[in-house]
């Protein structure tokens, strides 16, 4: 696929050639590239962004491409720590040239081009918003959802496990004696001779999370009944998961006109979308009074302004609210005090 990738952005190749006149015949962009630098930049980011693919969904030509490939990647850029919006805009960048190069290709076989990116989903000047799925769409959702993909989405929603981990999650890892979900790092793995978990979380990293809820603890007793230890307790692979999602979306829409009680339809905000909807889930349940969520919102305001966090509240309110909000980020696998995750989740 990496030479599939460099044989399409050969097509692009316009060095030392003015814009001008691409500009006047693409309708004022041009579709090429005129700096070897900026072309060399795109052409990493794009052999990156197949690679995932491959690796995450077996794809083996660029032409099998869809768009929730494009919007699963962005989804896994936008989860991890080292990566600022401004890069996945120039992420997005270059793979909307490798679209451009496929139309470009297709146009010489005189074949109808493949499309996999549509248009963009992140903005510099874009601010958080809520992306979580109400608790009606989270039920249509779960009706038209086969019966392995329900039970990922049970993870994500209940525990705000990534698809990868919910795709992967064995039994062994759910410790309902001390009411947890525990997946532990390979070295303390090796003591409990458990899976560990490298291959499963984000870099491997320890996972703990508890079971709050007597019928959570109920579904999952039944979830593990004719299982071994070492089985996945959800039958279907991450890449299949993202791609159902898509489809349930759709076939929720088409059941009914008007799929929500609004007389709207279902958008799909992605997979990650029930984390979510899980970290917003789970502030509430630990936050009783609803003290930390008004603290909070002050927060963000103060934030939004350019003004420090803490501004005009009180410091003991302000350390609670913390307290809290690390809990929930802890529990999806992040760090703690990272404001820009805070506001991605929670604002």
């Amino acid at each position: 696929m990496t030479s599939q990738v460099g044989n399409v952005f050969e097509k692009l190749k316009r060095f030392g050639e003015s814009k001008y006149k691409y500009k006047k015949q693409y309708g004022g962009k041009s579709k090429f590239y005129h700096n070897p630098n900026t072309f060399k930049d795109h052409l990493r980011k794009c052999k990156n962004f197949v690679k995932w693919t491959r690796e995450e969904y077996g794809i083996k030509s660029i032409y099998n491409l869809e768009p929730h490939h494009h919007q699963a990647y962005v989804e896994y850029l936008e989860d991890r720590e080292d990566i600022t919006p401004g890069h996945i805009v120039n992420v997005e960048t270059a793979l909307s040239k490798l679209q451009d190069g496929m139309e470009v290709a297709a146009e010489e076989r005189g074949k109808e081009p493949v499309h996999f990116f549509v248009n963009r989903l992140v903005r510099n000047s874009q601010k958080p918003s809520d992306r979580s799925y109400s608790k009606e769409e989270i039920q249509i959702l779960k009706r038209n959802m086969s019966e392995e993909a329900e039970k990922a989405a049970f993870f994500s929603l209940k525990f705000g496990l990534r698809a990868r981990e919910a795709a992967n999650i064995r039994v062994e890892h759910l410790d309902l004696q001390r009411d947890r979900i525990y997946i532990p790092d390979k070295k303390e793995a090796q003591k409990l001779n458990v899976t560990p978990a490298t291959g499963i979380t984000k870099g491997g990293r320890y996972r703990e999370i508890p079971i709050t809820k007597k019928e959570t603890k109920k579904r999952l007793e039944k979830m593990l009944q004719g299982k071994s230890a070492k089985d996945c307790i959800v039958g279907i692979k991450v890449g299949s998961l993202r791609k159902e999602l898509g489809r349930t979306v759709k076939k929720a829409n088409l059941a009914s006109a008007l799929a929500l009680s609004d007389g709207k339809q279902i958008k799909n905000k992605g997979w990650h979308g029930f984390r979510h909807t899980f970290a917003r889930e789970r502030l509430l349940e630990l936050d009783k009074g609803g003290k930390a969520r008004e603290t909070l919102e002050k927060a963000l305001v103060n934030r939004d302004n350019g003004y420090r966090p803490n501004l005009g509240i009180r410091q003991e309110d302000y350390r609670e609210m913390k307290e809290k909000v690390n809990v929930v980020l802890s529990e999806l696998g992040h760090g703690g005090d990272r404001w820009q995750l805070i506001e991605t989740y929670l604002k």
